[in-house]
């Protein structure tokens, strides 16, 4: 994770190799400038902090790559003649201490980069080999924040360490240290590297100095699957609380501040139980991966004190409903369902379930969504208990089984029936039944024997709908022609699978809605008694809104980080898109804002060259060569396009044309984009069916 510090949001980037060395070389130029000290941007086609051989010379001190330990220190012992390459003696290295390199294989060493810095900004020279060896060393001793500048970097411990999150202990120490050196306890050169750090400066700029005088801030977190991003925006909102609360200590109505601040803490903590259900899954990579990305907006008083709070989500992964990737799981909540289906159906109070019962099994391999991936069971997680907690949770938020609970397992119990469902041809129904069916024969819809009772009458009862218009939208669709006549198509047995999958996604997409929905109208009605102690809080509101028109917030965004997976597809590519997008806006803020900052105060720093992605997004985005732009132009045109066509079209409007696109250098069904993080092979398969997402009007 990295944050960065910026006027009105605040916001936090992945720990990505790339980007950090290129943010700290902005960095370093500015504190360069202030040591009167001037750094050039690397010849063109040289990597950052490379050698420049002209200048190199015998006892030099240099960076170089290492297999074990990522870089290690060499002194140079002799330079070749030609000045290619040079003899390099390696003190730490077990075996092979003295090496010959060339010169492309060695970079500038300081005197700054061994130091331990708790913000790596203050190096001088900074490239990629000093910051991997000072988060490496920090990293070993339980350092697992530290700054460059406004950005933090975090590396995830995969363990507890002690008193880390200790908010009230974190507060007294940096009271003391400002006590200590004469700052203010808010001052931002005293702040260690934490989250707790990012969490104040988040709170001090939208409380500002004097009342009202704050603007909306935002704390972006991001970074790969597993680097512990739901954990850190947690932790981050333990710290708000905390703030407020000290902040309704100084109010004349402490009491029922304290109280709205519990209501929040406990909607917050709930929710993110809840959330975790409907949109984790375990993954190749992450045993509990989101799978989503979330917006957390915390309203404020203008005296700084919690208000109310909001959840939006964007970009859930609805393909995983239908085409999980192999050894994945699909969603939790369908297996903590089925897990706990002794519990549901036992419940001799609910007389629905004599009137709609689920005809669920607790054998999860009786269904094919669940079964896909050749995965069910995650290492040490009781799905049973993990349901019996998120009924506990829905309880406590309001959503009772009667009033949302039932409607929802219903809901559940139908998408994993309809996952169940075959189609089956007229041609296969004749050789079973003879000739007499003819053409005109609709597809047949067919319940396996494995889901026993089941049929189609009983799922139109579990959704609500009549049964026989059901039976009928499931295997036709109309269209209106050109002469506004209603024309009935009959679907082949692959179209009407297709709609029955764009079907199901739809229903998940629409439940997970709702569940966000009721969290929020939970959240409201549990804090609305905040509304009479300050300003009604908005429900939306734009980071770069100013202060005297709209309410004070501080936003949480949980995203994404950049994906490289095994087997990357549509998901990938939707994923890494947004991180490009957020990488622009990092690159603005570090440093298109920054220089121009400099040069309006007159402060002469050397320019700082930093790689623009705008080619990289305009070949993802732009239409109307775009990739997904003509993605989405093949199933506008609703042409049987294959996967294999779309790549030739791929390769034809890119393929040596564009700098960020390239393929394979064998023969395959695969195309590379080179993004700000490193190249990426995308695989084509499924590309059109993750894509075929759009209902029938019938359905």
């Amino acid at each position: 994770m990295l944050a960065r510090r910026t006027p009105a949001p605040l916001s936090v980037r992945p720990p990505s190799a790339k980007a950090s060395g290129k943010a700290s070389n902005a960095f370093s130029s500015n504190n360069s400038s202030s040591n009167q000290q001037q750094h050039q941007a690397p010849p063109a086609g040289a990597a950052l902090g490379q050698i420049e051989a002209a200048h190199l010379l015998v006892g030099t001190k240099v960076w170089v790559a290492d297999a074990k330990v990522l870089w290690r220190v060499g002194e140079v012992q002799s330079i070749a003649a030609d000045r290619l390459s040079a003899q390099i003696y390696l003190p730490d290295a077990t075996e092979d201490q003295v090496q010959t390199l060339r010169m492309t294989q060695l970079f500038t060493f300081d005197a700054s980069h061994i130091v331990d810095h708790a913000d790596v900004a203050l190096m001088n020279n900074m490239h990629e080999a000093p910051l991997l060896h000072v988060l490496r060393q920090r990293f070993e001793r339980d350092q697992i924040y530290t700054f460059t500048a406004d950005i933090l970097l975090s590396i995830n411990p995969y363990k507890s360490i002690p008193l880390l999150y200790d908010v009230v202990g974190f507060m007294t120490r940096r009271q003391d240290a400002a006590a200590a050196s004469g700052e203010s306890p808010n001052s931002d050169s005293s702040a260690p590297p934490h989250l707790f750090s990012i969490a104040e400066k988040a709170y001090t700029g939208m409380k500002g100095v004097v009342p009202g005088s704050g603007t909306p801030q935002s704390i972006v977190i991001s970074g790969e699957s597993g680097a512990g991003k739901t954990e850190a925006s947690k932790y981050i909102m333990k710290y708000l609380a905390t703030a407020s609360k000290h902040a309704a200590g100084n109010s004349s109505k402490t009491a029922t501040s304290t109280g709205v601040h519990e209501q929040i803490e406990e909607c917050v903590v709930l929710s993110n139980l809840i959330l975790e259900s409907f949109g984790n899954a375990k993954t190749s990579r992450n045993d509990n991966s989101s799978r989503f990305g979330k917006y957390i907006q915390i309203h404020y008083n203008s005296e700084g004190r919690m208000a109310g709070v909001s959840i939006r989500h964007f970009l859930l992964e609805k393909t995983r409903l239908v085409r999980p990737e192999a050894n994945e799981r699909n969603y939790h909540i369908f297996y903590q369902m089925l897990a706990g289906l002794d519990s549901l159906t036992s419940e001799a109070s609910d007389p629905v379930d004599t009137e709609r019962p689920l005809l669920l099994q607790s054998d999860v391999w009786n269904y094919t969504l669940l079964t896909r991936g050749d995965c069910v069971e995650v290492d040490g997680v009781d799905d049973a208990t993990e349901f019996q907690q998120l009924r506990r949770c829905l309880e406590q938020l309001g959503m009772d089984n009667s009033s949302f609970q039932r409607p929802m397992f219903e809901l559940l119990a139908a998408i994993l029936h309809l996952g169940n469902v075959q189609f089956d041809s007229p041609s296969a129904q004749e050789a079973e039944s003879g000739p007499d069916l003819g053409e005109d024969a609709p597809t047949r819809v067919i319940f396996p024997e494995s889901d026993a009772g089941v049929d189609l009458e009983h799922v139109a009862m579990l959704l609500g709908v009549e049964a026989a218009e059901f039976a009928t939208k499931m295997v036709t669709q109309t269209t209106i022609t050109g002469r506004g006549s209603i024309l009935e198509i009959k679907l082949t047995p692959e179209q009407a699978k297709n709609a029955m999958d764009a079907f199901c996604k739809y229903l998940y997409g629409e439940l997970f809605h709702h569940v966000i929905l009721r969290i929020n109208a939970c959240a409201k009605q549990q804090t609305a008694s905040s509304q009479q102690s300050g300003p009604k809080p908005r429900a939306h509101g734009g980071a770069g809104a100013s202060s005297s028109t709209a309410p004070p917030f501080i936003g949480i965004l949980d995203i994404f980080g950049f994906e490289v997976m095994q087997r990357n597809s549509l998901e990938q590519l939707c994923i890494n898109f947004t991180n490009e997008t957020l990488q622009q806006q990092f690159n603005k803020h570090v440093f298109v804002l920054e220089q121009e900052r400099y040069a309006r105060e007159g402060i002469a720093v050397s320019p700082v060259e930093f790689q623009d992605n705008q080619r990289c997004l305009d070949l993802i985005q732009k239409p109307p060569l775009g990739l997904l732009p003509l993605l989405e132009e093949q199933m506008l045109l609703k042409r049987k396009t294959t996967d294999k066509q779309l790549l030739t079209i791929y390769h034809g409007s890119h393929l040596d044309k564009h700098a960020s696109y390239a393929k394979p250098r064998f023969e395959c069904d695969e195309f590379i984009i080179r993004h700000y993080a490193g190249d990426v092979t995308y695989d084509i398969h499924d590309f059109i069916a993750k894509n075929t997402d759009n209902l029938h009007e019938d359905l």
